[in-house]
């Protein structure tokens, strides 16, 4: 099949489980971004959780972008611009599914989080 995603295999090396307690502090976080990170850790379906790790990386770009000073912003429009494609084709890929870095990262995260590696 011409489409067809070559995947590479998992070699699992590590059985303990992650500490059930989270180590972050997440008390800076917005509501919003609080949602979506639940969402993420329990969302079964794949479409799901690929939705929820694009609005993450949008509201990421976002927030840091507004932390940029105006001056900033007008000299490096340009490049702002080219970011902003790249960062968006990623966002496209991992919404499509095709994102390999990124799907590897989720994946062995959730794994963790659950219990499975």
């Amino acid at each position: 099949m011409a489409n067809e995603i070559k995947r590479d295999t998992v070699d699992y090396r590590d059985p303990t489980h992650i500490d059930p307690v989270n180590p972050n502090d997440t008390s800076g976080l917005d509501d919003e971004t609080k949602e979506l990170l639940t969402e993420l850790r329990n969302k079964m379906y794949g479409v799901d959780v690929r939705e929820v790790i694009a609005r993450l990386f949008e509201r990421t770009f976002k927030q840091v972008t507004d932390l940029i000073p105006d001056d900033t912003k007008a000299n490096n429009d340009n490049n702002q611009s080219a970011k902003f494609d790249e960062l968006n084709e990623r966002i496209n890929r991992i919404i499509l599914g095709t994102d390999q870095q990124s799907i590897k990262l989720v994946v062995t995260q959730i794994l963790k989080d659950e219990g499975v590696i």
